[in-house]
């Protein structure tokens, strides 16, 4: 099991205990900020986010206009686009809001796509290093996506984050006014 206590230099990969943020690496003496040493669940947690966007590539052509349609025409506040697993551990869903549902599916694949590609992050973007919040542009357009990390079932925030088996990943895509 992780320990929120546990630590990883960035410039040496070396695991240690503290009681709070450290400041340097007590192996190769590197020195740096929160960046610089992320927690060993976030830095599980973000690794697992990355492995989920990256099988989101796979799923945009296959997303259809008429599930969109349905959707915006029932006022739905989010549209689930898919269902997605991620070999047999990481499990979870796609969705869009109206604004994006509202741009067409080709907007929503691309869009779906640029998140699955993204790696930009910042202190802005990505502040618990765990990679569940980014900004991506698409035609033109400026859009947040964001991971959510459930319980398995959906009804509230994961008491495990880094365990898969108990975390259900909410990828939601949408305009920043959406947000």
């Amino acid at each position: 099991m992780l320990d929120l206590n546990t630590y990883v230099c960035a410039a040496c990969a070396h695991e240690f205990p503290a009681e709070f943020q450290p400041r340097r690496c007590p192996k190769c003496c590197a020195m740096g900020g929160s960046r610089d040493f992320p927690s060993a669940v976030a830095l599980t947690i973000a690794q697992q986010n990355d492995r989920y966007r990256a099988a989101l590539a796979l799923v945009a052509p296959r997303l259809c206009q008429e599930r969109l349609d349905i959707a915006l025409d029932a006022g739905a506040a989010l549209i689930q686009l898919a269902t997605v697993t991620v070999a047999p551990d990481l499990n979870g869903r796609i969705v869009v809001t109206p604004g994006m549902a509202g741009k067409g599916i080709a907007f929503v694949r691309n869009a779906v796509v640029s998140c699955a590609m993204d790696g930009n992050f910042s202190d802005f973007t990505d502040p618990y290093l765990d990679h569940s919040f980014g900004t991506i542009e698409v035609e033109g357009e400026r859009l947040y996506w964001e991971i959510g990390l459930y319980d398995a079932d959906c009804e509230g925030g994961s008491l495990a984050p880094a365990d898969p088996s108990k975390t259900h990943r909410v990828v939601t895509i949408m305009f920043p006014l959406e947000r």
